[in-house]
């Protein structure tokens, strides 16, 4: 597993594939691998460190209101975080053995990511739900214009982003709290509150594992 996750660092590869037996799919070496294979996919994506019940959750409710199939994503690359390294990635993928598959991207941005997953679905919560929408989480974007413009572009491709909402600063986020265009808001599609809502934040678990 090293070798390729290497070559994801190096940027090398578009993705990495890991099944449900955290078994490594040779996809991404065939030339004619049709990327909308993808497009039934709903796809998680995350840190997922760790990986626990509020995840769980939102798949679960996220399967409800997308029908796709369940896919985590873990990026080596993130805006907000440190790169990953192979020991760290490798932690990472090992928690969803028996549970779920996995992809492993050096992607960033959601636009990157819809770019190689053609039509699939993402899974997020109202934190990312904040940042889709924030300039200053882009290194190659300084108006909030043509961020609506790249949302149109996956909206034609049809990339729809299911929502849980969750509370960012003592306020709850979901899509009806967001001013989105006219034009994008059938992109968005929200796990209504009495239905899901976390409480769980991955820097509160590692912080009480690290106390004990």
């Amino acid at each position: 597993m090293t070798e390729y996750l290497k070559k994801i660092i190096n940027d090398e590869y578009k993705f990495l594939y890991f099944d449900i037996n955290s078994d490594l799919k040779d996809f991404y070496s065939s030339k004619n691998f049709d990327y909308e294979f993808f497009s039934d996919f709903l796809i998680f994506p995350g840190s997922f460190n760790p990986l626990h019940p509020g995840h769980l959750d939102l798949i679960k409710y996220g399967m409800q209101f997308s029908n796709k199939k369940p896919i985590f994503e873990i990026s080596v690359s993130n805006v907000a975080k440190s790169n990953l390294t192979e020991i760290e990635l490798s932690k990472r993928i090992n928690q969803f053995n028996q549970k779920f598959p996995v992809l492993i991207t050096n992607k960033s941005t959601f636009f990157e990511k819809a770019e190689i997953f053609v039509g699939s679905d993402f899974l997020i919560g109202g934190d990312t739900l904040v940042r889709l929408f924030d300039t200053k989480f882009y290194d190659d974007i300084n108006k909030s214009s043509e961020i609506y413009d790249c949302l149109f572009n996956l909206k034609i491709k049809g990339t729809k982003f299911i929502v849980g909402g969750r509370k960012v600063d003592n306020k709850f986020i979901d899509v009806e709290s967001m001013m989105i265009p006219n034009n994008l808001q059938e992109m968005f599609i929200q796990i209504p509150r009495d239905v899901f809502e976390s409480e769980f934040a991955s820097n509160k678990i590692r912080n009480q594992k690290k106390s004990k």
